[in-house]
């Protein structure tokens, strides 16, 4: 099994991103935690790595923000378009302030 989730690259964080990710999705844990969670539903972890912080800036934030206007445009500018443009907007923010603290992790595991 191949999987990503979110995760704690870092045992120490400011408080101000450990409280967003916790509201935001709150299964946020260190890669450690993540492979306990494997290994107790059946799993051998095979390989773990993290996300680059280009992966997520060159290969996801760049083309969706490019996507941004067309979107708009598509649902008529209404309010919930708006607000899923000005979220994801500082989410990217947020991502550039706090980049070395979470990443996506990439968790290969076999069942057991």
């Amino acid at each position: 099994m191949a999987l990503t989730e979110i995760t704690w690259i870092s045992l120490a964080r400011p408080k101000e991103i450990e409280d967003y990710w916790h509201q935001a999705y709150p299964e946020i844990a260190t890669a450690s935690d993540k492979i306990r969670i494997l290994e107790h539903n059946g799993f051998s972890p095979v390989a773990y790595f993290y996300l680059s912080p280009e992966s997520w800036t060159d290969h996801y934030y760049k083309p969706l923000e490019k996507h941004f206007a067309t979107f708009l445009d598509q649902q008529g500018h209404s309010e919930p378009a708006k607000k899923v443009v000005a979220d994801t907007k500082m989410e990217m923010e947020w991502y550039q302030k706090y980049k070395d603290f979470y990443s996506y992790g990439f968790y290969i595991a076999k069942k057991i």
